[in-house]
């Protein structure tokens, strides 16, 4: 209208949206996973000026978390990627048996945030555990078992952010043999 003339505003393409780290072993302390976003052409764009980054309150229990990022600027959309907090796998399992008391007593080391501990069972290193016993603490007796081998795994379990029941992994299995009483 007045001769001025405006070069047209080209919208840019993200190629990628990523978090510096999807997964974290439960230490009491909040938790920030680093967010990444590359457009089509490679380049890393800036927090606070091409994109938002919004975090999910808390981030110190167990349980998954949002991080939500909103494009601005160039760029048009949002994205929502997920990390996730887990307890520690426990690990120092031993046994001491008492053939004479047909008992195996079981212990571990504490994993940071554990409520409680489940204990389970099997006669083959690969076979069927079966949930034995839960414990509070970080020992366990067995009692009344037939003489022979064992194979035990044990997991933390804690409530999660979701008020949800959450494990860390099996322990390594330990073998365990039970002579007969002489």
């Amino acid at each position: 209208v007045c001769g001025l003339e405006r070069k047209p505003i080209k919208v840019r393409r993200v190629n990628s949206f990523a978090l510096s780290k999807t997964a974290y072993t439960y230490d009491g302390k909040a938790k920030k996973p680093t967010v990444v976003v590359k457009d089509a052409d490679g380049n890393k764009l800036k927090n606070g000026t091409d994109y938002k980054v919004t975090y999910a309150s808390g981030r110190k229990k167990v349980g998954p978390y949002a991080v939500k990022i909103k494009l601005t600027g160039y760029y048009s959309g949002s994205k929502t990627l997920k990390f996730t907090i887990k307890l520690a796998t426990p690990k120092g399992l031993e046994a001491k048996t008492n053939a004479a008391k047909k008992t195996i007593k079981l212990s571990w080391d504490a994993v940071k945030g554990a409520k409680k501990y489940v204990i389970y069972c099997a006669t083959e290193k690969d076979g069927d555990y079966k949930k034995l016993a839960t414990a509070k603490k970080t020992a366990c007796s067995i009692k009344t078992l037939d003489p022979g081998t064992y194979y035990f795994k044990v997991r933390a379990l804690t409530v999660n952010n979701k008020s949800k029941n959450a494990y860390s992994a099996y322990s390594s299995p330990l073998k365990v043999k039970l002579a007969r009483a002489k």
